[in-house]
């Protein structure tokens, strides 16, 4: 996931969105931005003389109001977006807690999508005596057509053990 916005993104917002531009009376300028997704953003400025009006100066000021709010409301979305991530987020240990628990779970770092681990605790059917931790590839999403799917033991690499972007799925 990306970290930041780009000039690029709010660039990307003006282009995909209706800008219009209004005089309205004799010397105030009101530019409305609406976005794809059809959210409005209003702004005006106006000159105190109607001498002085100048609708294109008036739309820049307006338009540069406008893109300074979409910095700061994108801003809050990208925030709020990453703080949801990474509460969802655990260490390796809360990831084994969460398997003892019963629950599937797999890193957000992993190249893969689609793929899990497990807990297998023995019953009375198993070969195996004590639990161990399998990973689920059936459902792997990759570009690779010959990538391995099944299910198969699972071994944790050190990057596994001390990375901290474990997830339930």
């Amino acid at each position: 996931m990306k970290n930041k916005i780009t000039q690029q993104d709010i660039d990307e917002i003006f282009k995909n969105g209706t800008l219009t531009v209004e005089t309205i009376g004799e010397k105030t300028t009101m530019v409305r931005l609406v976005t794809k997704e059809g959210f409005e953003i209003i702004e005006t400025s106006a000159c105190v003389d109607k001498v002085n009006y100048n609708e294109a100066i008036g739309a820049e000021i307006c338009r540069k109001r406008i893109e300074d709010k979409l910095w700061a409301y994108e801003g809050y979305l990208l925030q709020k977006e990453l703080a949801k991530n990474n509460a969802a987020c655990m260490s390796f240990g809360k990831a084994i807690e969460a398997l003892k628990a019963g629950n599937r779970v797999a890193r957000k770092g992993w190249n893969g999508k689609g793929i899990y681990l497990e807990l297998q605790k023995p019953d009375e059917h198993s070969k195996m005596s004590l639990p161990y931790i399998y990973i689920v590839t059936n459902s792997l999403v990759s570009d690779n057509p010959d990538a391995p799917r099944g299910i198969v033991p699972w071994l944790a690499s050190q990057t596994d053990m001390l990375c901290e972007d474990w997830v339930i799925v």
